[in-house]
């Protein structure tokens, strides 16, 4: 049976699979992400998650796997946000995103491949795309006060999310999420797992 890799570091990524108690193992891709540039906010995502995907398919050397990859970002003020670079930055983003609702988006992108079926051939085994797509949820958070959002900080690691925030940590801040929960946690599990959660 075909083995899932999970094309991420992600903790919420890895949570999520592991509640589910779906098998799967880690490559990350450990792409530099803050270099890939799409031509549009959402082509940006759909791209990082595909090369993700992509790069982390040349490095194995069997099969027959399934690769999950995906790209979240919040977006507000025509701007893509990831993680951020420093907690000044996340001081920044929290600010902003502070009293307001923003767009957060899940780019997934999965392929399978095999490479045991082309040990003879000289040309890079062929591989399917399963699924690429995005999945958007419209969150909310409160106003937060300068004192809030440097408590937050000291007790997350909020170098690890999209945003600057997780979702369990910080539902203090968040009022309202309008779509998909487990998006807003990096995995589009209405999504994925008719594709890959029946089929290990």
């Amino acid at each position: 049976m075909a083995k899932i890799i999970l094309a991420s570091s992600s903790l919420g990524r890895k949570m999520l699979l592991n509640y589910l108690k779906i098998p799967f193992i880690i490559i990350p891709s450990n792409l530099d992400e803050d270099k890939i540039f799409g031509k549009s906010l959402l082509d940006t995502l759909r791209l990082r998650a595909r090369l993700k995907a992509e790069k982390v398919a040349q490095s194995v050397s069997d099969g027959p796997y399934t690769i999950l990859s995906a790209d979240s970002g919040a977006i507000i003020d025509n701007q893509l946000i990831g993680k951020p670079k420093d907690r000044a930055d996340a001081v920044r983003i929290l600010s902003l995103l502070s009293g307001r609702s923003h767009r957060f988006i899940t780019s997934v992108h999965i392929i399978k491949i095999d490479k045991n079926k082309s040990k003879d051939k000289k040309t890079d085994p062929s591989s399917i795309v399963v699924y690429s797509g995005e999945t958007e949820s419209s969150v909310t958070l409160r106003k937060i006060t300068s004192k809030e959002i440097n408590n937050y900080l000291d007790r997350t690691d909020f170098t690890r999310f999209a945003g600057s925030y997780a979702l369990i940590s910080a539902q203090d801040f968040i009022t309202r999420i309008a779509g998909s929960l487990s998006n807003v946690i990096g995995l589009p599990l209405e999504i994925i797992l008719p594709l890959i959660g029946q089929k290990v």
